[in-house]
């Protein structure tokens, strides 16, 4: 039943978004040609500068749109879906609260990974066809890399994680900050964006109080003079490891702050619109 809600949420919500993510990359290749054919051209005509003006505005307007839609979509798909007329259907399914959201969340966090994907092919493709050339990447440039300094895996890895998990927190606060907002009949948007804001007030409260206790602490500051004093930048990525795991665990701690929130509100204080 987990993988149906799954495959409902994608049926429901895929189609837009990519004929965004289809447009975005043809935009960028159009874009691409315009700027190269105005790089090459020995004076400037107003039709290259019609074209060069209309595909830089084209490929911008579809880049904020495919970024305006995917919020669009993942806060819609949870309002309308848990908390307005879908509600009523979806909380009767023979699913625990968790699965409903959980569902949500991973369609959603999806649609932000292939977003930022399709954006950077885009850009890719841009530079590709303006420099009339087919190879993006110089894949003996990233083995060297990667032989010289094999930590460099390893903090890539990490990176994406990082990333990743960075859009399930992004994800769940937005379910978080509507699971408030549907305690009252009214404005409920405007409660959840004040939510949303208060959340993020918080959370800046929190780590700006954790920077200035570690900050105060001889033995953080004797650890990060270590660290930077390394001697080769493999030493540097093997040194950081405690800090990039230190990063990974706040964000999966507010993950299930998040999720655990939203589901203690939609079970027990659910208000249906």
């Amino acid at each position: 039943m987990f993988g149906k809600l799954i495959g409902f949420e994608f049926r429901s919500s895929i189609r837009m978004l990519a004929i965004v993510w289809a447009g975005l990359v043809a935009s960028s290749i159009l874009f691409g040609l315009s700027l190269r054919i105005a790089s090459s051209s020995d004076s400037f005509s107003l039709f290259s500068g019609i074209i060069t003006t209309v595909s830089t505005v084209l490929f911008m307007a579809l880049f904020i749109t495919m970024i305006v839609i995917t919020v669009m979509i993942i806060v819609q798909r949870f309002y309308k879906g848990l908390l307005g007329e879908e509600g009523y259907l979806m909380h009767t399914l023979p699913v625990k609260e968790w699965q409903l959201i959980t569902s949500k969340g991973i369609c959603a966090t999806v649609y932000i990974v292939a977003g930022c994907l399709v954006g950077i092919l885009a850009i890719l493709i841009v530079t590709a066809v303006t420099a009339g050339t087919t190879e993006f990447i110089s894949f003996s440039d990233i083995r060297f890399v990667f032989s010289e300094y094999p930590s460099t895996a390893l903090v890539t890895f990490e990176s994406i994680v990082i990333l990743i998990l960075a859009a399930v927190a992004f994800v769940y606060q937005v379910y978080t900050s509507l699971a408030v907002g549907q305690l009252v009949n009214k404005h409920r948007i405007l409660l959840a964006v004040g939510a949303f804001i208060g959340i993020n007030v918080i959370k800046s409260v929190i780590e700006s109080i954790t920077v200035l206790t570690l900050g105060n602490s001889d033995a953080f500051g004797r650890k990060m003079e270590i660290l930077f004093s390394s001697d080769t930048p493999d030493a540097l990525l093997i040194g950081g490891q405690p800090y990039i795991l230190f990063i990974i665990a706040v964000i999966i701690i507010q993950i299930a702050v998040f999720h655990i929130v939203t589901e203690r509100l939609l079970s027990l204080k659910l208000n249906l619109q």
